[in-house]
């Protein structure tokens, strides 16, 4: 999409407007063999000139892993970049549980139990990682971001400037963390500021399969931390449903998920 962007777009003006979900830090060759290669520079920024509003997605993954803290850019009148901490590339929703998502809430409680018991297999029977994979579902933030520029292309009401993640300057490749092992900054939402679990698109190892880099890690917080941060389940979902309430005010958030990520919540039982 990125180079579709730079080397298109100028010349079309077919839709009306982009989602950039998950990039890197390099744009898509403009061609390669048996054609002779045209291969963008890395990083690869998005053009200043566009005539058509573009959010960009951006995951922890895709900032580290897949390199696109080189290719960082401020937000310009028709370009914004939402950046989600506690998310992979893909997760355990993308990658398991949106399989038998029915357009119930089964999926929500699903997701939100997979924080407690994240799977290793990223593709069952398929590709297993070393580490749990990330179980930070970002579909919710997704969802509102394709709301969002929907009514900017339709509207003309551009969507929010989002705060970016933040990064440790003199450690490169990392992030600065809280004390629950979560990233500080970018869009908060619960699953990081109501936090059961260490969830980062990062920290698998090194050496391991290239596919499981991207889908990052998940690590519960046990009982003794859980009970310290929440010293009964009413305390946790009362602080579960502020975070939730502040992303939706936010904008980052549709109140359809809100509802069922309160639920799924709800029918836990954290602490324990």
């Amino acid at each position: 999409m990125t180079t579709y962007l730079n080397a298109v777009t100028p010349s079309t003006t077919a839709f009306d407007g982009y989602l950039v979900y998950s990039r890197g830090g390099a744009g898509a060759p403009l061609a390669q063999a048996p054609q002779q290669e045209i291969t963008p520079p890395t990083p690869t920024l998005i053009r200043t000139d566009l005539r058509r509003p573009v959010l960009i997605f951006t995951t922890e993954a895709d900032l580290m892993a897949l390199n696109y803290l080189v290719a960082r850019q401020p937000d310009t009148e028709r370009l914004r970049d939402w950046e989600v901490p506690g998310t992979a590339h893909d997760d355990t929703y993308g990658l398991v549980i949106s399989r038998g998502d029915t357009g119930t809430e089964d999926a929500d409680i699903s997701a939100f139990q997979s924080m407690m018991s994240p799977p290793a297999s990223a593709i069952p029977g398929i590709l297993d990682c070393a580490l749990p994979i990330n179980a930070g579902s970002h579909t919710y933030e997704v969802r509102a971001a394709l709301t969002a520029l929907d009514r900017w292309s339709r509207t003309g009401t551009a969507s929010l400037h989002a705060p970016r993640l933040a990064v440790n300057e003199k450690q490169q490749g990392t992030f600065q963390l809280d004390a629950n092992g979560n990233a500080r900054g970018g869009i908060r939402r619960a699953q990081v500021d109501a936090p059961i679990a260490k969830l980062s698109g990062v920290g698998q190892p090194s050496g391991t399969q290239n596919l499981c880099r991207a889908f990052g890690t998940t690590a519960p917080l046990d009982s003794a931390q859980l009970t310290t941060l929440y010293p009964t389940h009413d305390a946790f979902v009362k602080v579960w449903n502020r975070a939730v309430d502040k992303e939706v005010r936010a904008g980052y958030l549709l109140p359809a998920d809100a509802t069922r990520l309160k639920a799924a919540a709800a029918q836990s039982t954290i602490p324990g």
